[in-house]
């Protein structure tokens, strides 16, 4: 993004320190839609026989596009959220703009500052299809995701809850009124050392005691974390506000389930979650995968002496080593790490086939150069096999990849050694 110049300049330095890396190769192309979070909670409305439909947006700043206005930067965004019914009539529609404005131009390259904007629906129990849309308003970046969500009628049943919110922080207002921030990304970082998980448990019974039971489940099912407490019911909707500690918890995937009640009184939800050890969105939460991402820019033996590191010292060196190279030490944030995980995720998400995105040769060229400035597709020209052409004007540099298989698997004809020499 705003740090590929950097970046670039920083990965020739590296390489010409330790000489050729050995890689495995793929692609990238000029980011057409600003990436954002969004994240999706249903609940009972105020009135019966109606349902809340909340969606959560979040959006990084280093995503928009920021403009001088006197002595501050300003961004703006349009959300447009649509919802259809089963035959595709639209019943609600949202559309807000939202203006970001910061001091410093610091504050506008900022991955982990975020512009928020939540808007809520009240509907008739059923299903429906959300498109959610999303537009810089001055880069002209946009792009719309369409979400299935059916959305049940919690008035109609005895016990139930309502889906799972995780909130970075909780507090009570001016006003008086409980509010919270949400997480939206489902993730949380070294610097968040508790869980702050809210929901609603709907009851037409009163319990004077009934029992709140959390499970953290690692992808092989075993439980990792458990916790219990007793909550007593006395109307219908009760809100909850689940606060666990997960210093118990490496990084990593994880489900987290949280079951009300017990027997034939019971109801649970069940959400994905991952724990991160960096303040980083984009790097992977496997640790072996992350030093193995690294072929690109480190020395294979400072590689090596990650990989046979055990325990918590395999990842204290792994941070030791992106602390010897960050470009701003004196700043919490590591802002090369940050873009150079932020490229890897891109080519995994444009460029995957055979294998990886980031290992592909269109993932290569564009971890270590970044997006190129210009591309040309000739996918049907009489006689020769599809191929695409990057172009780089600062570099005076074209590369060329050429797709042998018809299947997508585009390789890079120029030598590898063309991709660093370009920095």
């Amino acid at each position: 993004m705003k740090f590929h110049s950097f970046l670039s300049c920083w990965i020739c330095a590296i390489f010409l320190i330790y000489g050729s890396v050995k890689a495995d190769y793929q692609l990238a192309s000029s980011k057409d839609t600003p990436a954002y979070y969004y994240d999706i909670m249903t609940k009972a409305a105020q009135d019966s026989g109606l349902s809340e439909l909340k969606i959560f947006v979040k959006i990084a700043h280093d995503e928009l596009q920021f403009l001088t206005e006197g002595d501050l930067y300003k961004a703006r965004y349009e959300l447009t959220i649509s919802v259809l019914d089963e035959s595709e009539s639209v019943v609600e529609s949202s559309i807000k703009g939202y203006d970001v404005i910061v001091a410093t131009f610091d504050e506008t390259n900022a991955p982990y500052t975020y512009s928020f904007a939540e808007v809520t629906f009240v509907l008739n129990p059923a299903s429906y299809t959300i498109l959610l849309g999303l537009s810089d308003l001055d880069s002209e970046r946009g792009g719309q995701q369409k979400v299935d969500i059916d959305l049940i009628d919690y008035w109609k049943f005895d016990f139930s809850m309502s889906d799972l919110l995780l909130a970075d922080t909780t507090y009570t207002s001016d006003d008086g009124m409980f509010r919270l921030e949400p997480n939206v990304l489902w993730n949380l970082g070294s610097d968040a050392n508790m869980l702050n998980l809210y929901f609603e448990i709907y009851s037409t019974v009163t319990f004077e005691a009934l029992p709140i039971q959390v499970f953290i489940r690692n992808p092989q099912d075993q439980v990792v974390y458990e916790w219990q407490q007793q909550i007593a019911i006395t109307k219908f909707r009760t809100p909850v506000v689940q606060k666990l500690s997960k210093s118990e918890v490496k990084a990593g995937k994880y489900k987290i389930e949280i079951q009300v009640g017990t027997g034939k009184i019971m109801t649970r939800r069940i959400k994905d979650l991952t724990i991160r050890w960096m303040n980083n969105p984009l790097i992977t939460t496997d640790l072996n995968k992350a030093i193995e991402q690294l072929r690109y820019i480190a020395s294979s033996d400072d590689i090596k002496e990650m990989k046979e590191a055990e325990g918590d010292a395999k990842k204290v060196k792994f941070e030791t080593y992106w602390q010897s190279v960050d470009p701003t030490p004196e700043t919490e944030l590591n802002e090369l790490m940050v873009e150079y995980y932020q490229r890897i995720e891109y080519a995994n998400q444009h460029f995957s086939g055979y294998t990886e995105g980031w290992l592909s040769d269109r993932g290569l060229v564009y971890i270590i150069l970044g997006a190129p400035d210009d591309i040309e597709r000739h996918p049907f020209e009489q006689g020769s096999k599809p191929y695409i052409i990057w172009s780089y004007y600062l570099q005076g540099r074209d590369f060329v990849f050429v797709d042998h298989t018809g299947f997508g698997d585009y390789r890079l004809q120029n030598p590898y050694w063309e991709v660093y020499s370009a920095r």
